[in-house]
């Protein structure tokens, strides 16, 4: 049996030191997410959920056209986060590096993804 681990009872700083007011501002406005950001975040993963459910359980073909790969790194832009259409137009077969690899369903190349990715269209919420 293992002795117990034991756990250093003073309380470590994240920060060697305690951030500036000015530094703590830039990191706020750095990680602020507009409504629309938020909103297309949250309709890229539905459509990578979706993808991922329908390649697991081979509800449409693996070799399908309809299957994309996008990676996490491609979810921001150089100009920021990017929109659901941007997303799903990004052209990715220069490489993912690093980064990790999803599928996504494009529009336009099955009628039965078509129909899905049109629900999620139409649940949309207005902002």
């Amino acid at each position: 049996m293992r002795p117990p681990v034991e756990l250093q009872s003073s309380q470590e700083s994240f920060y060697e030191e305690e951030p500036s007011p000015e530094e703590e501002a830039a990191l706020m406005q750095a990680t602020l997410i507009l409504p629309e950001q938020s909103l297309s975040f949250v309709e890229i993963f539905l459509n990578a959920a979706l993808a991922s459910v329908l390649y697991t359980r081979e509800l449409l073909k693996h070799d399908s056209s309809v299957f994309s790969e996008r990676c996490v790194a491609d979810l921001l832009g150089l100009s920021g986060p990017v929109t659901y259409q941007d997303f799903l137009g990004l052209n990715t077969e220069a490489g993912h590096g690093k980064s990790q690899v999803f599928k996504i369903l494009v529009k336009g190349r099955s009628q039965r993804a078509d129909r899905i990715l049109t629900l999620l269209v139409r649940i949309r919420l207005p902002a």
